[in-house]
């Protein structure tokens, strides 16, 4: 009894020990794991400095216009504006009627998921406003009207949503902000809106475009009339107030579009610099470089077989002499200098062939051996002249 009170104190900081460091082993392995999968998962992943994509399916952009009246509006305005584009395919899916206020808003993921999953949306364009800024939110059977405290939360929550999934999905995001409003209250609300909608596109890092000095007057006020792509005065606003006319949407879309295709020119150009994308897209760029060799070598073929027609007397030289040669010195530091001398530039070559070896050349003598050669009467560097002038002035003081 005595030997067994002896040993049980001793036992369980064993016991606790090894159970700590079993614990601690598997952590590390864990963690080990992980930063395994990241890295992998990284190497796989494709980066790009565009704000879209590069390398969308079969070369055509998949658009989806999201939104309210406003919304439909748009994307009647956009088919007109990208009608000669066959790299973009724009697919509407703005409603009238519908917003984030409603209880079946844009975003809501049991609607939301399915249609990205159908859709795979390359770029997605935003405006909302017409139903929002004069509705409330239902919370089962709570209202908040609009621009409380509480409004404002589940407004935003749901704008940080519907955003955080399309970034998720690498998806480029256009959010359009409203225009000025004929009713003042109403403009009033759709100021709200667009501090909420500029602030949570500045947050979530997607692009805001403002439309709202698009459709006023000289002093800053609504107008109705106004001039459209053409310069042309016209009725650029429904006569609610609120929408626009088939004009209106235009010039609505116009701000888009400009956007729109600065970024499509920037994805393009990223798109056709070689190596800079997946396999499948090396292995066209290689196959265009090829097409470009082959013409190459046609056009040498072509130039050689003119040549021979007319029996033009041709020098013959090698490649070295036509095209320089490479002279290497090493450093100290363990650094290997390389330089090329074409034949323009050394006096010691004539017609191509060699008159000095290399090492007496003066180029190697001077660049690098680092000897100085010897001046030529009459030259800059022929100061004989001048110490013939400093013996006669200390011959006669």
């Amino acid at each position: 009894m005595g030997n067994s009170k002896h040993i049980n104190p001793v036992r369980k900081p064993l016991q606790t020990g090894s159970v700590i460091a079993v614990t601690a082993l598997v952590v590390l392995l864990l963690s080990a794991t992980t930063l395994v999968l990241r890295s992998s998962a990284a190497e796989n992943t494709i980066h790009y400095s565009s704000y879209i994509t590069p390398f969308p399916d079969n070369g055509v952009y998949r658009v989806l216009i999201l939104g309210d009246s406003i919304g439909e509006g748009l994307w009647g305005g956009l088919t007109k504006a990208f009608q000669k584009d066959r790299s973009l395919s724009l697919i509407n899916r703005a409603k009238w009627g519908t917003g984030f206020s409603r209880r079946v808003y844009i975003g809501r993921p049991r609607e939301f998921e399915p249609l990205l999953a159908s859709v795979k949306p390359d770029i997605v364009i935003i405006t909302v406003g017409a139903t929002d800024a004069t509705a409330s939110i239902r919370m089962g059977r709570k209202k908040f009207r609009f621009g409380t405290p509480e409004w404002k939360e589940i407004y935003s929550q749901r704008l940080d949503d519907i955003l955080r999934r399309l970034k998720k999905r690498k998806t480029a995001v256009y959010w359009v902000g409203l225009p000025i409003m004929r009713d003042p209250q109403i403009n009033e609300n759709m100021n709200t809106l667009n501090d909420l909608f500029r602030e949570k596109a500045h947050l979530n890092n997607v692009k805001f475009i403002d439309s709202w000095n698009g459709f006023v007057d000289q002093y800053g006020n609504f107008s109705p009339f106004g001039p459209d792509l053409e310069g042309r005065i016209l009725r650029l606003r429904d006569k609610d107030g609120i929408r626009f006319t088939r004009a209106g949407y235009r010039k609505l879309a116009h701000y888009v579009e400009t956007e729109l295709r600065r970024d499509l020119i920037s994805a393009r150009s990223e798109r056709n610099i070689p190596l800079a994308g997946d396999k499948d897209e090396q292995r066209l760029v290689g196959q265009k470089n090829a097409v470009g060799k082959l013409a190459a070598i046609s056009s040498e073929k072509n130039r050689k077989q003119n040549l021979k027609r007319f029996k033009t007397p041709r020098r013959a030289t090698s490649s070295a002499a036509a095209f320089g040669e490479m002279i290497a010195s090493d450093r100290a530091s363990g650094l290997t200098l390389l330089s090329s001398i074409t034949r323009i530039n050394d006096p010691s070559l004539s017609g191509g062939r060699h008159t000095l070896p290399l090492t007496l050349r003066p180029y190697y003598r001077v660049l690098v051996k680092g000897e100085a050669l010897a001046s030529k009467p009459g030259r800059s560097d022929d100061f004989t002249w001048h110490v013939g002038n400093e013996g006669k002035q200390a011959s006669n003081p």
